[in-house]
């Protein structure tokens, strides 16, 4: 299960990937007449004394967790309203897309390229897909071996790779 503030990140990605901007409150996150799961470990979490207050904080936790990697968060919050805007339409959208098909088997394998391949757009250097191995690697000692040699290069420095 996925930790409170990434699930609570993955809501708003969904709401948003839906609309543009839209009110989210402690009480969009209730579970009939009870506070749900996600809005109860938010609080704990984030030791907030009510719901809007843990809302409030994980907007702000997840604002510095963005800022933090060179990155801005891809919607705006407005505490007096609880109104979310997306600002980053497209990202949420992959999130929300990325979010549904993660966990299903038989395509774990388009969750894995189309994520390395978004990665591959904000980062330098190479992205080595673990899956990708598997492809040409069926037989387990061939897999093996093959990340073996992997984190032997990867350890070494830009001029000493051998391949």
């Amino acid at each position: 299960m996925p930790a409170p503030l990434f699930e609570f990140f993955e809501v708003v990605a969904e709401e948003l990937s839906a609309t543009t901007s839209k009110v989210i409150t402690g009480e969009d996150l209730r579970i009939d007449d009870e506070d749900g799961p996600l809005l109860e470990a938010l609080m704990c979490e984030l030791k907030a004394a009510n719901k809007e207050d843990a809302i409030r904080c994980a907007v702000q936790e997840l604002k510095q967790h963005f800022e933090a990697r060179g990155a801005k968060l891809p919607f705006e919050y407005a505490p007096q309203t609880g109104r979310f805007t997306a600002t980053d339409f497209e990202f949420l959208s992959f999130v929300n897309e990325m979010r549904d098909i993660r966990s299903i088997g038989k395509r774990s394998r388009d969750f894995e390229c189309t994520v390395a391949e978004r990665l591959g757009l904000r980062t330098t250097g190479t992205i080595h897909r673990v899956g990708h191995p598997r492809d040409t690697r069926r037989e387990k000692v061939d897999f093996n071996a093959y990340l073996q040699k992997l984190a032997e290069v990867t350890q070494l420095g830009p001029s000493e790779k051998k391949f």
